[in-house]
């Protein structure tokens, strides 16, 4: 079955409650993998998949799960979530506690940048970047969405600050070991982790956040994706006024047209602020975030877009060229290895070309 095919049915099952079906269906698929032990063991211990095993704690997790990824191998490219598996087993040693877990990912993310391999998740300074804005938002529990979970570690650090966090993850299994992260520390109750595609599932989380939409939005996959959830964030008023959408890898995955709606083509809608930041993995890897204070709404009849008295300005050629290339890239990381040194390029044209209109850190 292909897998956007997969992931959709996936997301059904979980919508209607069919979990035994899904956790058949994720088994088989992880068996099907070469070296698949250790994922089909965390499907079947994850804490949210069966109701009978809701509510599952650190030590029973340890127990289902610890033999078998104390087996597995170090880092290896071509094994499919061998880096996840990793992240997992590093929180599972560590105590079950919020700050223990982002510790412990930290510190492999530091040492898989040592191999010169890209940590994925929002460590270090992004982690206190993201948290600086989250901290500004008002009310007790705020609402957060996230669009993309990956292995938890922004939920965690949202939720340990005392946000109730909703999240979106389109890989089921990622899901699952995102879930398992969360139960470990304790933030299963504040942390609800739903498997499907932004596309899908933003409509119906709606439901969740009500006419009062979301204070804060934290955006974390590949940028030239941003664009298709910022319009439907938009569509559906999910960014409360006065809320906070946080943007992740505006530079490393060259958000082009993302961040010329929020810089200059929205200007009365948002005031955003480019902030450097650099990769838990590396030190030296430079990349942005982009922080957007969500100022004014369309009235009724307009589209989301345009906002009254602002003309819609069109995607400059060089942007749009640059978002061509953000794309290509995306479908080529999902089927092979894009370089380091091809990354750096693409992100030195991007921030020459940014900076070129005025978009970047001041």
């Amino acid at each position: 079955m292909p897998r956007r095919a997969a992931q959709a049915l996936l997301m059904v099952c979980e919508q209607e409650h069919l979990k035994e079906l899904q956790a058949s269906l994720l088994t088989r698929a992880a068996s099907a993998m070469v070296d698949g032990t250790a994922l089909a063991r965390v499907v079947q211990a994850e804490p949210n998949l069966l109701g009978s095993r809701v509510g599952r704690g650190p030590t029973e997790l340890r127990e289902q799960l610890l033999p078998t990824l104390l087996r597995t191998e170090d880092f290896t490219r071509t094994k499919l979530y061998s880096k996840e598996l990793l992240l997992l087993r590093s929180v599972l040693v560590a105590d079950p506690s919020p700050a223990s877990a982002l510790e412990a990912m930290d510190s492999l993310g530091r040492s898989l940048g040592e191999a010169g391999v890209w940590a994925k998740f929002a460590g270090g300074a992004k982690s206190s970047t993201l948290c600086a804005a989250a901290a500004g938002i008002c009310g007790r529990e705020p609402l957060v969405l996230e669009i993309g979970t990956y292995c938890g570690y922004s939920a965690i650090s949202l939720a340990a600050l005392g946000a109730q966090v909703v999240t979106v993850e389109m890989d089921p299994f990622l899901v699952g070991i995102a879930r398992c992260v969360l139960a470990h520390v304790g933030l299963s109750s504040r942390v609800s982790v739903f498997t499907g595609h932004s596309k899908l599932l933003l409509p119906r989380l709606r439901r969740i956040s009500g006419a009062n939409g979301y204070k804060l939005i934290f955006m974390d996959r590949w940028g030239a994706q941003y664009p298709e959830d910022l319009m439907l964030i938009e569509e559906l008023g999910l960014l409360s006024l006065g809320g906070v959408l946080v943007a992740d890898n505006v530079l490393r995955t060259v958000a082009a047209e993302f961040l010329w709606r929020v810089c200059k083509q929205d200007p009365g809608k948002y005031e955003t602020m480019i902030l450097p930041v650099t990769e838990v993995s590396e030190a030296s890897d430079e990349d942005w975030m982009s922080v957007s204070v969500h100022t004014a709404a369309a009235g009724p009849g307009q589209s989301p877009t345009v906002i009254a008295g602002e003309s819609d300005r069109s995607l400059p050629g060089q942007w749009m060229e640059l978002q061509k290339r953000s794309e290509l890239m995306r479908v080529r990381t999902t089927n092979s290895f894009v370089s380091k040194s091809e990354i750096q390029e693409v992100k030195e044209q991007a921030k020459k070309i940014f900076l070129m209109s005025s978009v970047g850190p001041s």
